[in-house]
């Protein structure tokens, strides 16, 4: 019993003197993505896979939570007309990354209004969500590659508009 209680002391008190890991001190960073928007569902009757770009400000209140803004613009080509579609995403953005090292897995959800513009109609501003999945690859000491998923969902009857966003781009995190 001694010789137990004794190992579990100098096992607690090697534990304790060893140093804690190194959590980053950096707290901001924004993204640059683009790429190809997939059209789903309804959607993919009436448009063409369309184009996406758009900007994330983020910041780090903890080691692994991020919240921010993420503005974008995303157009689509109809099917079998001469007119098109652009989507103007406006949302709150937050993600949760695995990691905060390394390679960085992370899921997030974006949330907020979409501004609808057609050629050939008028308008309407839509409430949407996109959750996501994507991964951070490092190649500079401040500068991230950016690949993700999202999968759009804009509220709107009687159909949902829904397409998934593939994109890539790059990340700078502002200290690191």
């Amino acid at each position: 019993m001694y010789r137990a209680l004794c190992s579990g002391l100098l096992l607690a008190l090697a534990l304790s003197v060893l140093p804690a890991a190194a959590q980053p001190s950096w707290q901001n960073q924004i993204a640059v993505t683009g790429g190809p928007q997939v059209t789903t569902g309804a959607f993919d009757d009436e448009f063409k896979t369309g184009s996406g770009l758009a900007a994330t400000y983020y910041y780090r209140p903890s080691t692994y939570f991020f919240f921010g803004v993420r503005g974008g613009f995303h157009r689509f080509q109809a099917q079998g007309r001469d007119a098109q579609l652009d989507v103007f995403p406006l949302q709150f953005a937050s993600k949760y990354n695995f990691s905060v090292t390394g390679v960085q897995p992370y899921v997030g959800l974006d949330g907020g209004l979409s501004l609808l513009r057609p050629e050939d109609g008028d308008g309407s501003s839509e409430f949407g969500v996109a959750p996501k999945f994507g991964l951070r690859i490092p190649i500079a000491s401040s500068v991230d590659i950016d690949l993700n998923a999202t999968y759009e969902v804009l509220l709107q009857d009687p159909d949902n508009t829904t397409y998934v966003g593939l994109n890539a781009g790059v990340a700078y995190i502002f200290g690191r």
